[in-house]
């Protein structure tokens, strides 16, 4: 826990360092020597790979950060997937918006929620990203964090007042994929927000049903003390 509060502050230090940059003609100048494409593509393409010098170069040129390729993805987008935290800062640091979706529906703050890139999302929630956006399967950040098993992460997004009784599409909570993955201390957390213990998939299944189909003994205890019956 204290190794990501750590690297939360570093991150916030990382994004108040990048306010100030070489002039815009300096950085493009920067860039022809190096003989990088100046286009909306190849900036985003550096910041997927994780290039933050040139991606930087590209911010002090005075590029919007919020260009799209075709899917929809922006450079923060894929700088969170891949948990380029530097880049994630610097785009940050250059108003770069936080809730722009993929035509998947897809945000930043679900794609790093869920690959597990705790900073990004502590990031991302300090620049008040939605917490509830979903995509379009109806998969929120925290459903996703909950079924990945990200405790921390699904700790900071309840601390943002998440929606936990989210469903997808299927009818799933983030309670019944995380009994079904077997994520003790995550079952809890959202008992603790008064998740609600009854709701069935499509399929007709529970919670409870999941945990006690995977031998998930201590979950089952749990959700039954919440009110969770056969």
């Amino acid at each position: 826990m204290y190794r990501s509060l750590i690297g939360s502050l570093i991150l916030v230090m990382l994004i108040s360092m990048r306010v100030f940059g070489m002039s815009p003609e300096e950085a493009r100048k920067e860039l022809q020597k190096s003989n990088v494409p100046y286009t909306s593509d190849e900036f985003i393409k550096r910041a997927e790979q994780g290039d933050a010098g040139t991606v930087n170069l590209f911010l002090d040129s005075g590029i919007d950060p919020n260009v799209k390729r075709q899917d929809g993805a922006t450079a923060l987008f894929l700088a969170a997937q891949n948990g380029h935290t530097e880049i994630v800062a610097a785009l940050l640091a250059k108003d770069a918006g936080v809730n722009p979706r993929t035509k998947a529906g897809e945000t930043a703050l679900i794609i790093a929620a869920a690959n597990g890139h705790t900073e990004i999302v502590a990031a991302l929630l300090a620049k008040d990203a939605d917490v509830n956006a979903r995509t379009k399967k109806g998969t929120t950040a925290l459903t996703i964090a909950a079924a990945n098993g990200h405790t921390e992460i699904v700790a900071a997004l309840l601390a943002k007042d998440a929606d936990v009784n989210a469903r997808t599409k299927g009818d799933a909570t983030a309670l019944i994929m995380a009994a079904w993955q077997g994520h003790t201390e995550i079952v809890a957390a959202l008992l603790a927000k008064d998740a609600d213990v009854t709701p069935r998939t499509k399929e007709g299944v529970t919670a409870l049903f999941m945990a006690a189909q995977d031998g998930h003994t201590e979950i089952v205890q749990l959700l039954k003390a919440a009110g969770a019956k056969e």
